[in-house]
């Protein structure tokens, strides 16, 4: 990547498992652009559990149906996001990551209902049987091996000014 990413858009709407699996990629996002606003994109059952999460500044949460979800489009167009990584991987949600109008929106290769169409990277990920959390994983690594420098406040919480506390499922 070569221009800074000033603001940031993960997109992880649901479930509580599903928001958990991503919590690793959070750190390691967090980790590569320690000067981004983290956005994240959820449904609003699930927004007070990303609202405490270290590293997110600000969340996006989005009511049930069509409605819900397209009353968001104008608030994500305005933010101006620098990079949207989609970890749910299905048509809503890469749709949501495109009306973003960001020019670096990131995806897994292999997501389902078309949702690669939306993305202008595409994390491949492997044909062998995975955990749930394994995908996950992958723009982790695509983070961290796209580093260029790293701040030496980077694992501080911006909220608070105290270290992150990380989950690393076993």
């Amino acid at each position: 990547m070569t221009d800074p990413v000033r603001r940031l858009l993960l997109i992880k709407p649901s479930s509580l498992g599903d928001i958990v699996h991503a919590m690793p990629t959070l750190a390691a996002l967090r980790e590569r652009f320690p000067q981004a606003e983290v956005t994240w994109l959820v449904k609003r059952q699930w927004a007070p559990l990303v609202d405490v999460m270290a590293g997110v500044d600000q969340v996006c949460s989005v009511s049930e149906g069509l409605r819900g979800w397209l009353g968001r489009v104008p608030a994500l167009r305005a933010a101006g996001f620098d990079l949207v990584v989609d970890l749910q991987g299905l048509f809503r949600s890469g749709a949501m990551a495109w009306s973003t109008g960001c020019d670096r929106r990131i995806g897994f290769a292999n997501a389902r209902e078309g949702s690669p169409l939306f993305y202008t990277s595409r994390v491949a990920v492997p044909s062998v049987p995975m955990h749930a959390v394994d995908p996950c994983w992958l723009p982790r690594r695509w983070a961290r091996h796209d580093q260029r420098s790293r701040s030496s406040n980077s694992s501080i919480d911006r909220k608070t000014g105290r270290p992150w506390r990380r989950c690393w499922p076993g």
